[in-house]
């Protein structure tokens, strides 16, 4: 995952929850995907549920029949 620096605009923004809007910001869903497409690259299983933690990779690798 590359490093997002968060710069924040000094400008309000009345449409966002907090007046201010980040530069660079992204939507959630796109490192999401990315994460799993990573993941299923690496291990030959969709996730499909959030949040993609080790124990739940470890547990697609388990039922997968993978070994270590």
């Amino acid at each position: 995952m590359p490093m997002i620096e968060r710069v924040l605009v000094e400008v309000p923004n009345p449409a966002h929850p907090f007046g201010a809007e980040g530069i660079g910001e992204v939507y959630i869903v796109p490192p999401m995907a990315a994460i799993a497409n990573a993941i299923d690259s690496a291990i030959h299983r969709r996730l499909t549920e959030l949040p993609m933690s080790p124990p739940k990779i470890r547990a697609a690798l388990d039922h997968s029949g993978a070994d270590d």
